[in-house]
């Protein structure tokens, strides 16, 4: 009876111990990636393969002018080129072995055609867009990187965002209720 213990215990010790060591990670690296040029962009490397050790992991991004970090690959904003830029990834396990390998272009859009005319957004919303903290942040966003007229209408304002906010309100509301500054 003790030699089945023994065995049976040596099987569940043994073999998860086995078969992580020959894993084969499946990479979720898409083959085109397109980024905008005037944001910092990074790649994530938990978001590169499913699989809830990843942090035993050891990443390398090659070819790529960036900072790598335990977390992330990050761009050196400074080094993007207009056309693809090719990266290789691989993935090392807790040994040292290559588990996934791939490959993707980077693409860094840039505006060719500016437009002539003013781009204008309106944010529409309940008490989260009321607050003024997310219109905030994409009127940040986009005034910091785009290279053309962005203006941002609206009648009132919180925390630098420019909306139409209204706390408990739904988009039923907005349509349809007399008191809505989208019913004439």
């Amino acid at each position: 009876m003790n030699m089945k213990i023994f065995i049976l215990l040596f099987f569940f010790v043994l073999v998860p111990g086995i078969s992580r060591s020959q894993d084969h990670l499946e990479l979720t690296l898409p083959p085109q990636i397109y980024c905008n040029p005037y944001a910092e962009i990074s790649v994530y490397y938990k978001n590169l393969v499913y699989n809830p050790e990843s942090s035993l992991c050891t990443f390398k991004v090659t070819r790529g002018k960036g900072e790598e970090v335990a977390c992330k690959f990050t761009f050196d904003r400074f080094q993007k080129p207009s056309s693809g830029y090719r990266i290789r990834v691989k993935v090392l396990n807790d040994h040292g072995s290559v588990v996934a390998r791939g490959r993707t272009v980077v693409h860094f859009n840039v505006i060719q055609n500016v437009p002539v005319d003013t781009t204008r957004i309106l944010i529409i919303g309940n008490s989260l867009t009321a607050a003024g903290y997310y219109p905030a942040k994409v009127r940040s966003f986009l005034l910091d990187s785009v290279h053309f007229p962005v203006r941002f209408l609206g009648t009132r304002t919180s925390h630098g965002g420019i909306h139409e906010g209204y706390g408990g309100k739904t988009w039923k509301w907005f349509g349809h209720h007399g008191d809505s500054p989208f019913v004439f």
